[in-house]
Parts: structure tokens; C-alpha cells; sequence
């Protein structure tokens, strides 16, 4: 949640210098954030399939996505809607 509070300025800076410096930077934020949360969650829910992770990882990465682009979002707002979607994938793979 803080990596979001730290970047938007960021990214808001790049959506400024156009789109090829607006993607740059949102794929390399979203990279390494995809690639922590797909560890952590295979941790926490090693019965999870590759693609319940990808699809999971997916999700937080639009959920980030919105994140960085909307300036209204607090960081307990944002780490609220990370759980709810960490939670409904956690009880869809473990029923």
C-alpha cells in the first residue's frame, strides 16, 4: 500500500510524458508487486493451480492499476479491496 503512495507521483509524472513512458513505468511496477503476491499466495494456499495464481495476480494488478491512477484512494482503502479479492480466491480454491 505504501509502494502505491510512493509511485503515483510517478506514474502520474509519466501519463504526463506520454503513453510509451506511461506504460514503462506501470509494467515495471506492476511486475514486481504481480510477482511477490503470486509467492505469498501460493505460501498461504499451496493447493492453488498456475492459473488460479495468474488469475489471482491479474486482479490485484487492476486493482493497483486503479490505485495508482485514482489520487482518492487511501492506503486503507486500497489494502481493504487486496483482502476482500485475496480472501474470495482463497475460499473459491479451497471449496
Amino acid at each position: 500500500m505504501s509502494h502505491v503512495g510512493f509511485c503515483r507521483p510517478a506514474l502520474h509524472a509519466a501519463l504526463e510524458l506520454g503513453a510509451e513512458s506511461f506504460w514503462e513505468v506501470i509494467e515495471t511496477l506492476l511486475t514486481g508487486t504481480e510477482q511477490a503476491f503470486k509467492v505469498n499466495l501460493q505460501r498461504q494456499l499451496p493447493v492453488a493451480s498456475d492459473q488460479e495464481v495468474q488469475r489471482c495476480g491479474r486482479s490485484i494488478n487492476r486493482s493497483l492499476c486503479a490505485a495508482l491512477l485514482d489520487r482518492r484512494i487511501s492506503p486503507d482503502e486500497l489494502r481493504d479491496e487486496l483482502r476482500i479479492l485475496f480472501d474470495g480466491y482463497a475460499s473459491r480454491i479451497q471449496a
